[in-house]
């Protein structure tokens, strides 16, 4: 199992969300992009695991072009993070069917136990 991360404004609030929140997280393998250009380019190569994305969205135009590369995600759970409450962006979020969609001001433990247990039900899912 993999975790993408990608949070393309990589402003000091966003780098301590994350931060706070893979401390609660089993350790698993992570990658972090920056640009979706080199987000696209990890989901076009073979990926052998499975995979868990978190987006960490903070403005309207990242989250319009993440939509634009919306079939090469078909296949992978998504934890989305938005900025605020903003209906518009959060009704353009749920076009990329989020298995969980939250906000920047939400608690991420809550997210964190979200995330803890779509890991733990791959890890049970490979036992049986």
């Amino acid at each position: 199992m993999i975790l993408l991360i990608f949070a393309p404004l990589a402003a000091a609030e966003v780098l301590d969300f994350i931060n706070a929140l893979l401390e609660f997280i089993p350790d698993m393998p992570r990658e972090l992009f920056y640009s979706l250009d080199d987000l696209t380019e990890r989901l076009r190569s073979p990926i052998y695991d499975d995979v868990i994305a978190l987006f960490v969205i903070s403005e309207r135009q990242s989250l319009s072009d993440l939509l634009t590369i919306r079939p090469l995600l078909r296949n992978i759970r998504i934890l989305l993070v938005l900025r605020d409450q903003d209906e518009d962006c959060i009704s353009a979020g749920h076009h990329l069917y989020p298995r969980y969609l939250a906000t920047l001001n939400d608690d991420f433990q809550e997210i964190a136990l979200v995330l803890n247990k779509m890991t733990r039900g791959q890890l049970l899912e490979r036992v049986h």
